[in-house]
């Protein structure tokens, strides 16, 4: 009988020590975690969520439905969701969050389903991080790449790269003047 309640007592011992990590990492964890029941309405958030979304803590996150006040665009959270349940998880999710003072920013998401008891689905946790620093300088990226086409094109001038004896390119002035 004592065997029996040392056991008992070792699985208590043994599961608060599990939530005790669990627990640490999602308060210090340098992204968004989260919890939301099925509706998206956030159950839980950490700190670096509410920062990144603009708030002074969680709780001022709390009860709140992400596709109203968090996505930026709602289908995008639609999107989310039938992308989860068809598959069970989500990975690297890009869409943009809408931050308290309505700024924007691109997130990605990595998220998985979270289950009831009785194997349904009770809601989805997961993680977040900001990619707006990435996306901006994807766009300027982009911008720089379409000026220089535009030139190169237009140019009146004849351009091209010459490369291990072969013409690798050419504009269209070049052409013109060879005919």
């Amino acid at each position: 009988m004592t065997k029996l309640k040392n056991t008992a007592v070792d699985k208590k011992k043994a599961m608060r020590d599990s939530e005790q990590r669990f627990r640490h990492i999602f308060e210090h964890s340098p992204a968004m975690a989260y919890l939301t029941d099925v509706d998206g309405v956030i159950l839980d958030m950490n700190v670096a969520g509410a920062r990144m979304l603009g708030y002074d803590s969680p709780e001022d996150l709390i009860g709140i439905k992400s596709s109203l006040h968090v996505y930026a665009d709602s289908h995008d959270r639609e999107l989310f969701r039938e992308i989860i349940e068809q598959t069970g998880s989500v990975q690297d999710f890009e869409t943009r969050f809408r931050r308290r003072d309505g700024t924007v920013i691109y997130v990605r998401i990595t998220a998985t389903i979270r289950k009831n008891k009785k194997g349904g689905v009770a809601g989805y946790e997961g993680f977040v991080i900001d990619v707006t620093d990435r996306k901006q300088a994807e766009r300027a990226l982009q911008d720089s790449e379409e000026k220089y086409r535009i030139v190169v094109e237009n140019s009146l001038s004849a351009i091209f790269i010459h490369q291990g004896g072969l013409f690798r390119f050419v504009n269209h002035r070049f052409a013109e003047m060879l005919g």
